[in-house]
C-alpha cells in the first residue's frame, strides 16, 4: 500500500477488495476494519460477498460492534438481500455472547418481521440476552415465539423470564411465581435468587414484596413458598429478623404448602445470639413435620454457640451428635469455630471433629493439632469473654 501510495497508483475496486481479504486471511482484523472504513468513505462500492466474509470473521474473534455496524450501514443504503444464514449466524453469535444491542437489532430486523425462524437453542440464548439486560418486551417476544410453536416451557425459561421483569417490575416477577406453580412447574430455591439480589438493594423493598403477594393471594393466586422464601431471606440480610419472623407468620396463612426446611434455614440465620427464638422454630418445625437438613443442623449449632443462655457447648455437641447421627458434618467454618472453642475451655471432645478434612467432611488431623499446640486452655477459666466472634477466623460462618 505504501509503494502504490509513492508511485502514486490508485487501488480499483478489485484491489481494494483483494487488500481487504489478504487482511482478514492473516487475521488482521483491525487493519481490515480500518479498511473498510476507508473504503467506504471513498464510496468504493463494497461487494455483498465481502460484507458477509467480514460478518462471519468478525463474529468469530468477538467484535460484535463492528458487525452491528456493518448490517446497519448495508440495510440504511437500502442492500435488501442480505443472506437469512447471515443473519442467523449474526443472531446466534450476539445471543450467544449476551450482547444485547446487537441480539435486539437482529431480532426486530429479522425475526419479529417473519423472515427468520430461529432454533429452539437461539431463542434460549436470545432470553438469557433479555433477562440479563432486563428486556421483559424482548423475552416475552421469545415466550410468545416458542408459545406458537407449542414448545413446552421449562423452568430454566421461567427463571429467565422472571429475571427480565427485574428490576423495572417486581410484581410481575412475583406473579410470574404464581404462574410456575399453577403449571406444575414451582420454582425452586435457584429461580428466585434475581429476585433476591433485587430486595437486598433498599430496605423497604421486603415489605413492598410482601404487599405485591397478600394482593396476588387475594386474587385467588397460589403462593409457593419460595416466594415467601424471597423476603424472609431479604429481611434477615437487612437486619430485620423480626420483621422475617413475621413474615413467616404471614406465611402459614397465605401459603397453602406451609414452610419448607429452606424456610426455617433462612429464619435461623437471623437467630444469632437469639437462642429462644430458634428453639420456638425447632418446636415449630417439629409440629409441621418438616425434616431438617445439614443447614438447619449447622445453623442450629452456630445459634448455641453465640447464645448467652445456658451452656452454649453442650447444646451445640447435642446438635452435632445428631447432624453425625444423620451422616452428616458441619460446614468447615463451622466446625473450626467449634474447635477453637474446644481449645478456648480445653474440651477434649475437639477430636470428635477429626475427618478426612475434604469439602466439609470434618477437619484434618494435622489441621486440630496445630489448633491444640496453639491454643489449647485448661478449665472453664477460658470461658470468659469466648463470644463467637472471638473463637472465629477472618471467615464467618453466619454467611
Amino acid at each position: 500500500m505504501e509503494e502504490l501510495r509513492h508511485r502514486w497508483f490508485t487501488l480499483s475496486i478489485e484491489g481494494w477488495h483483494d487488500v481487504i481479504v489478504g487482511l482478514l486471511r492473516d487475521k488482521q482484523i483491525e487493519s481490515a476494519i480500518a479498511m473498510l472504513q476507508s473504503a467506504q468513505q471513498v464510496e468504493i462500492r463494497i461487494a455483498p460477498w465481502l460484507y458477509d466474509m467480514l460478518v462471519y470473521n468478525l463474529c468469530g474473534v468477538g467484535e460484535l460492534d463492528e458487525v452491528l455496524s456493518i448490517l446497519r450501514f448495508r440495510v440504511d443504503n437500502g442492500e435488501q438481500r442480505i443472506s437469512g444464514t447471515v443473519w442467523c449466524y449474526f443472531l446466534d453469535a450476539a445471543s450467544s455472547a449476551l450482547h444485547h444491542a446487537a441480539t435486539l437489532y437482529a431480532w426486530r430486523k429479522r425475526v419479529e418481521t417473519g423472515y427468520l425462524n430461529p432454533s429452539s437453542g437461539i431463542c434460549l440464548n436470545v432470553l438469557n440476552t433479555a433477562a440479563r439486560h432486563g428486556d421483559f418486551f424482548l423475552a416475552t417476544d421469545v415466550i410468545r415465539l416458542l408459545g406458537k410453536r407449542n414448545q413446552a416451557l421449562q423452568l430454566y425459561h421461567y427463571e429467565a423470564l422472571v429475571e427480565s421483569y427485574l428490576p423495572s417490575d417486581l410484581r410481575t416477577a412475583l406473579l410470574l411465581l404464581t404462574l410456575m406453580t399453577s403449571t406444575g412447574m414451582p420454582p425452586t430455591d435457584s429461580s428466585t435468587r434475581a429476585i433476591i439480589l433485587n430486595l437486598r438493594q433498599f430496605p423497604h423493598f421486603p415489605r413492598m414484596a410482601l404487599s405485591i403477594l397478600r394482593g396476588l393471594y387475594e386474587q385467588g393466586r397460589p403462593i409457593p413458598v419460595e416466594a415467601f422464601n424471597v423476603v424472609i431471606e431479604s429481611y434477615i440480610d437487612h437486619g430485620k429478623s423480626d420483621m422475617a419472623l413475621e413474615a413467616y407468620k404471614t406465611l402459614r396463612t397465605l401459603c397453602a404448602s406451609g414452610p419448607s426446611t429452606s424456610t426455617f434455614n433462612r429464619l435461623f440465620r437471623g437467630c444469632r445470639g437469639r437462642k429462644d427464638v430458634a428453639m420456638f422454630l425447632v418446636s415449630e418445625m417439629v409440629a409441621l413435620k418438616v425434616s431438617p437438613d445439614a443447614l438447619t443442623y449447622d445453623s442450629l449449632i452456630l445459634v448455641c454457640m453465640s447464645s448467652s443462655q445456658g451452656d452454649p457447648t453442650e447444646d451445640a455437641w447435642r446438635y452435632f451428635e445428631e447432624m453425625r447421627a444423620a451422616g452428616w458434618w458441619p460446614r468447615r467454618e463451622t466446625a473450626m469455630a467449634m474447635a477453637r472453642r474446644c481449645c478456648h475451655i480445653g474440651d477434649e471432645r475437639i477430636w470428635r471433629l477429626q475427618g478426612d478434612g475434604i469439602g466439609d467432611d470434618g477437619i484434618q488431623r494435622s489441621v486440630l493439632q496445630k489448633l491444640v499446640d496453639e491454643k489449647w486452655m485448661r478449665g472453664k477459666e477460658g470461658m470468659r469473654n469466648s463470644s463467637l466472634l472471638d473463637l472465629m477466623d477472618a471467615e464467618d460462618p453466619w454467611t
